[in-house]
């Protein structure tokens, strides 16, 4: 009979055994022979040296694509805010090389790069990033890890492998054919029957005359349709009838005529609404996770602007406010900016300054999406002084602990425990 002692040592075995085939499994995934094909896979983008997730982590799409070519894997990452990344670097045979640009949206600031993936999905890759934004006059190079999560491998366009097709069955001889009965003789034919005489045709009937048609009576003039007041291409801005119009307009420096740097974080034309003859005018932010309010002066002191619509998505929303003055009366406004992961914060004063003679009846349609502005370096003047932006150093170095060499070790110290314990029991 098996002794208690035994026993014991016999369940930290498979329990120690269950562990370690746990900790095997994602290596012995990643290190799996892959068709050729496309699948999808989850990564991150770690500190150096660590198991932290960097501020960069957020600038990418996290959902890659894998693509395996004659055993090759080959990663397709999308950069979020692309303009500010001039290069990335991953580490391929010993050295840092650029990646290979697959796609580009400017509209979308975004675009894809490929790398190839020379080990294990669940090794790391080394890799740099260059940040720069002008606006912020921040510059820096990140030190960073790329790793993969086997477990989150999919397939989506992966060609099966033909099978091997069965030879076709030894084709049977067609049989002899039977020879053709002797053909009977023709009949004798019988002989022709004499035709009739035709018959004479009658005259034909003389057709009557034509009638005359009535001439049509004569046709009513077309109405004209009035002109709709509200499409005149010159319209007065200080006599305007209710409905919507779209207006071009600038954030321009506190009380002067310079563009300022918030302009590109705007969309232009506005919608200009006429209610009651009050004028309501909605424009759209971008970037608006990074606008924490918006305020314009209404009679005399600043207020909120009233959101209309958000879309989180694309990052931007829709805010209204009413233009109590003329329309080519500049609009003081307050704009609060917060970039937390890199340390800014910032309130703007600004000026809205709509152009009359753009205004133009609105046709039902979004207003266009301006073009990806470039940075102004020199910024506005602030009401707060923004802190220093912190220059990361390298980070420290910290090894990895491996699971085996873990599991590993409690599996020896159980053993020698039991062991003890049995021995001591004996003498």
């Amino acid at each position: 009979m098996m002794s208690k002692s035994l026993k014991v040592v016999m369940s930290f075995f498979f329990v120690t055994l269950l562990a370690l085939a746990s900790a095997w499994s994602p290596a012995a995934k990643a290190s799996s022979t892959l068709l050729n094909g496309e699948y999808g896979i989850q990564f991150s983008v770690l500190k150096d040296g660590t198991d932290q997730v960097s501020m960069m982590n957020q600038y990418v799409d996290t959902s890659a694509k894998l693509h395996v070519r004659d055993g090759k894997k080959y990663a397709h990452v999308t950069l979020k805010n692309s303009s500010w990344m001039p290069w990335f670097k991953v580490e391929q045979n010993g050295s840092l090389q650029d990646v290979k640009v697959i796609s580009e949206d400017p509209s979308a600031d975004k675009r894809v790069v490929e790398f190839e993936v020379e080990g294990d999905l669940a090794s790391k890759i080394n890799a740099q990033i260059r940040v720069d934004i002008d606006m912020l006059n921040y510059h820096n190079t990140y030190k960073v890890q790329l790793k993969f999560d086997p477990s989150t491998l999919v397939e989506v366009n992966v060609p099966k492998p033909d099978p091997t097709p069965k030879p076709d069955p030894t084709p049977k001889p067609d049989p002899t054919p039977k020879p053709d009965p002797t053909p009977k003789p023709d009949p004798t034919p019988k002989p022709e029957v004499t035709p009739k005489p035709e018959v004479t045709p009658k005259p034909e009937v003389t057709p009557k005359p034509n009638v005359t048609p009535k001439p049509d009576p004569t046709p009513k003039p077309e109405v004209t349709p009035k002109p709709d007041p509200t499409l005149n291409s010159k319209l007065d801005p200080k006599a305007l009838k209710d409905g919507k119009y779209t207006v071009d307009y600038k954030v321009l420096k506190d009380k002067t005529d310079q563009v300022s740097m918030m302009n590109q974080y705007v969309i232009s034309p506005a919608v200009l609404q006429v209610k009651g003859g009050k004028k309501y005018a909605q424009i759209t932010l971008k970037n608006s996770s990074w606008i924490t309010w918006f305020q314009v002066e209404q009679n005399g002191k600043l207020v909120d602007a009233k959101v209309v619509s958000e879309d989180k998505a694309k990052d931007t929303r829709v805010v209204e406010f009413e233009v109590t003055g003329e329309l080519v009366d500049k609009v003081n406004a307050r704009i609060k900016v917060d970039i937390p992961h890199l340390n800014y914060h910032n309130t703007y004063d600004v000026q809205v300054k709509f152009d009359a003679t753009t205004l133009k009846a609105f046709n039902g349609t979004t207003p266009p999406t301006s073009d990806k502005p470039s940075f102004d370096r020199s910024g506005d003047e602030k009401k707060e002084t923004p802190k220093a932006v912190e220059v990361k150093g390298e980070n420290p170095k910290t090894a990895d602990s491996s699971q085996i060499t873990l599991y590993a070790g409690l599996f020896v110290a159980s053993i020698l425990g039991l062991g003890w314990k049995f021995r001591t029991k004996r003498l």
